[in-house]
C-alpha cells in the first residue's frame, strides 16, 4: 500500500458548461442539493425530467463561486 500524502491535494474545478442565464430555480431545488451534499457521504443523484441537468450545472457553478 502506498503511503497517503502528508498534505491532501488542493481541490480544483473544471465546469465545461457555462451558466445558463435563463435558468429558473423552481422552489428550493438548489438549496436542497446543497443540504444533501453537506452531509456524509456528500453525494446526490439528480433524477427527473428535462431541466435536471441545468440544476446540476447551476449547483456546480454555485459551489465553485463559494469556494473561490
Amino acid at each position: 500500500m502506498p503511503e497517503p500524502p502528508t498534505t491532501p491535494p488542493q481541490p480544483f474545478a473544471s465546469i465545461p458548461i457555462g451558466r445558463d442565464p435563463g435558468f429558473v430555480n423552481r422552489g428550493d431545488t438548489i438549496e436542497q442539493i446543497h443540504e444533501k451534499c453537506a452531509e456524509p457521504p456528500r453525494r446526490v443523484a439528480l433524477v427527473g425530467l428535462g431541466g435536471v441537468g441545468y440544476a446540476a450545472v447551476q449547483t456546480c457553478h454555485c459551489v465553485f463561486d463559494q469556494l473561490s
